[in-house]
Parts: C-alpha cells; structure tokens; sequence
C-alpha cells in the first residue's frame, strides 16, 4: 500500500465537493412604477454600450432602490415618475409621459 490514499477513497470525498443550492434565490419583487432620485449620462461608456448612456437610481413604491437604464435621457429630470421593466437582466426605465391638456375653445 501506498502512503497516499487517493482522495477519491477518503470518507473526507463529501466534505469537499461543491453542492449547489437546491433552490435558487428569489430576486426582489420590485412594484412597476418608481421616482428618479438621483441620475447621470455617460458619455464614454464600456465596451458594449453605445453612448451617450443614462443611468438612473430610481425607488420603487415599495422604497427599493434600482439602478435603471433610462431610455430616454433628454428628459431625465430628478422626481421624474418612470415605469420599470426588467429584460434580461437589466433593469430599463422609461419615462411616464405628462397628458397635456386640450385647449377647449
């Protein structure tokens, strides 16, 4: 017999292996609407963004923050309602538009 045991023999074996969870984590739910607290533009950005790109902490209704991709950054303005979508991974923002008055005359 050798003086090394193979690890593959040790009662150790289970010890050392890697488990994954058996669930995975559920995110936080975040509600569909939120206010911008706080935003910025880039205007030289990583590889694969295209700039100029916007980037908002908006909070949630529920007082999550989420660190958003606005779509539309000419408008960006702080207190600015948005809607909140998530797609692939990425948390989008867009604006909530104002409904303009009709002129009754």
């Amino acid at each position: 017999m050798s003086a090394r045991t193979p690890l593959a023999k040790t009662n150790r074996t289970k010890d050392l292996r890697f488990r994954p969870l058996r669930r995975k984590p559920k995110p936080d739910r975040i509600t569909a609407t939120g206010e911008i607290e706080t935003f910025t533009v880039l205007y030289v950005t990583p590889e694969p963004f295209l700039p100029p790109l916007g980037l908002a902490l908006v909070r949630d209704q529920k007082g999550s923050r989420i660190m958003a991709q606005a779509e539309d950054i000419t408008q960006l303005k702080l207190g600015q309602k948005v809607y909140l979508r998530k797609v692939g991974g990425i948390y989008y923002c867009t604006l909530k538009s104002r409904r303009r008055r009709s002129l009754a005359l």
